[in-house]
């Protein structure tokens, strides 16, 4: 059976192969510049594979299966291993990954989270080691010319989206500028793709705007819900804050202290009454009480008694 399969299993054609994954990847505008990313390395650019180019990759080179799966998951960290078994060269070619499934707040993420974290990193798992089997010397030309392609056929507002993404993370085009054009200063072929490239890298995983725009404003999540905390500006906290509860506060605190001031007034009333009563008595009533009276009355203190008084 295995004679089977290979007699009707054909050699690939390399030449062939290269021309068709060109031919796909530039299909159309938004095919090829989903087709690599651009990350940077001690303030430096380079251009790598995207997962889409990986795939078409996979699809056309043949004679090979292609995979990733979960091997681990400890609560901590999933481990992720992409492998690409070449039938025809008998080679196996296995790479994997590691990636954190805790917030930043310490809590286990949520199913759809977990969802997400997992899938991007059997994607990356899966395109590391497609590189890993197919040398990057066949690859490196297509992406320069996937890289034409796109100057040759971008629209102004197709990259002007791009500058509006980052806009909304609270990045300047200055600080753009200054990343992707630290030489001219001005939007050209060469800025436009590291654009571009960049916000592949951050829409796949391989990069964080935070690695490129330390300044950048994202959205935390709280740490009660999965729900992303609502900013809202001065003007809608001043026109919503409620004061009622200061009245209310006063009026209970007006009439506590009536309370208190009745109460102390019925106090009064009752001790002067009851000077009023034993003032009231003659003198022969007062000297029967007097004698009911011990002569020495007992002192109470704290502590033991002395010894003069055992």
């Amino acid at each position: 059976m295995n004679n089977t399969i290979t007699q009707a299993m054909q050699k690939r054609n390399i030449k062939e192969n290269l021309e068709e994954i060109l031919e796909l990847s530039t299909m159309d505008i938004d095919s090829a510049i989903s087709c690599f990313y651009v990350n940077f390395s001690d303030g430096k650019p380079f251009t790598g594979v995207s997962v889409r180019l990986a795939e078409i990759i996979a699809s056309t080179w043949g004679n090979i299966k292609t995979g990733a799966t979960i091997t681990k998951n400890d609560g901590k960290y999933i481990y992720v291993k992409g492998f690409v078994n070449d039938i025809q060269k008998n080679s196996t070619f296995e790479i994997e990954i590691l990636r954190s499934i805790v917030k930043y707040n310490n809590l286990p993420m949520s199913g759809e989270e977990l969802q997400k974290v997992s899938s991007a990193a059997c994607s990356i798992a899966f395109r590391n080691a497609v590189l890993k089997a197919i040398p990057t010397s066949y690859i490196n030309p297509i992406i320069n010319k996937i890289k034409s392609f796109i100057n040759d056929n971008v629209q102004d507002d197709t990259w002007k989206g791009y500058i509006n993404f980052f806009k909304a993370k609270g990045i300047s085009e200055g600080d753009m500028l200054k990343k992707f054009s630290p030489d001219k200063g001005v939007w050209d072929d060469s800025s436009v793709i590291l654009l571009i490239g960049f916000k592949n890298a951050v829409d796949d995983g391989d990069a964080a705007i935070f690695d490129l725009f330390p300044k950048a404003k994202i959205q935390k999540k709280s740490s009660f819900s999965d729900i992303a905390n609502v900013e809202v500006s001065e003007e809608k906290i001043e026109s919503s804050t409620d004061t009622s509860f200061l009245s209310n506060f006063l009026k209970d605190s007006e009439e506590k202290a009536k309370d208190i001031e009745e109460s102390t007034d019925i106090a009064k009333k009752t001790n002067s009454g009851t000077r009023d009563m034993f003032s009231s008595l003659n003198k022969e009533e007062t000297e029967v009480i007097e004698k009911d009276l011990p002569e020495n009355p007992v002192k109470r203190g704290r502590g033991r008694p002395r010894k003069n008084q055992q």
